[in-house]
């Protein structure tokens, strides 16, 4: 029988590969959005599962509209190193990337 171990981040990890401060993981724990585990010191650990889940639920909201793309965890990481060099700017969320382009589209008019 094949056992499956999976892996468990602190917050500051998950913080990292999500592209968020650690404060929004912590308040996303609490709202009940993301899983954790609580060990005997009492500190919180996140399975990659959910990690994973979360890349994978990509959601953009600005006021009343509300953008959900799905994209595999790999191709986010591709992405975003694209756009992590497109923009020379180190710590751009893919999120924060098709927000720009979003809004720079809107502004043509919604044309090419």
């Amino acid at each position: 029988m094949i056992s499956m171990v999976e892996k468990y981040f602190k917050q500051s990890d998950v913080a990292e590969r999500i592209g968020v401060q650690p404060d929004t993981v912590k308040v996303w724990r609490k709202q009940g959005k993301i899983k954790a585990v609580r060990t005997p010191g009492g500190r919180y650990r996140y399975p990659e599962s959910e990690i994973n889940r979360i890349l994978s639920n990509t959601t953009i909201s600005r006021g009343k509209e509300t953008l959900e793309i799905k994209i595999p965890h790999s191709k986010r990481i591709k992405l975003e190193k694209q756009l992590r060099e497109k923009t020379k700017r180190k710590n751009i969320t893919l999120e924060e990337g098709i927000t720009l382009a979003l809004e720079a589209w809107v502004k043509k008019g919604g044309k090419k």
